[in-house]
């Protein structure tokens, strides 16, 4: 079994089904035709047959014998290189009329921000700051704890 196609049986190439290929391949059928009536895949038809020795088939792209066409590549034009080398100008981008915001609004002073009660029911103690910080002397003590210093021995 394959792992492309995981339902797909291998296909034994028996007698009958090699002497099928030979004759269709003969006979100028398609690959794909081959392998729709021999139930197996076009490139499993190639296959088969590369590995048969049977005569390859001539190129779809080009008919036997004939060369390939060569066009000539198109060279740019004096007027495109200097196009090429000189970046666009850029048009002016109009300039949005913006309205001016209006003024901040005065900050009030907020009071001590140290939490009181529990979630989701609390308040804040409200109490004058000390210091520009935001606690109160009472919560700025319960928040910072300084240990004692310990005298070296």
């Amino acid at each position: 079994m394959s792992a492309a196609n995981p339902g797909r049986q291998p296909h034994a190439w028996g007698e009958a089904a090699t002497a099928h290929l030979r004759q269709r391949w003969t006979d100028g059928a398609g690959t794909a035709l081959i392998g729709a009536e021999l139930r197996v895949s076009k490139s499993a038809v190639v296959g088969k047959a590369h590995r048969l020795g049977l005569a390859p088939r001539p190129s779809p792209i080009r008919a036997a014998g004939q060369t390939p066409v060569v066009r000539p590549r198109k060279r740019p034009t004096l007027a495109k290189l200097e196009a090429l080398e000189q970046p666009p100008t850029p048009a002016p981008a109009p300039v949005p009329v913006v309205a001016a915001p209006p003024p901040p609004e005065p900050v009030a002073r907020r009071g001590c921000q140290y939490p009181r009660g529990n979630r989701p029911y609390w308040d804040w103690c409200g109490a004058p700051v000390v210091d520009g910080g935001p606690y109160c002397e009472p919560c700025r003590r319960r928040c910072w704890i300084v240990p004692p210093r310990r005298v070296a021995a």
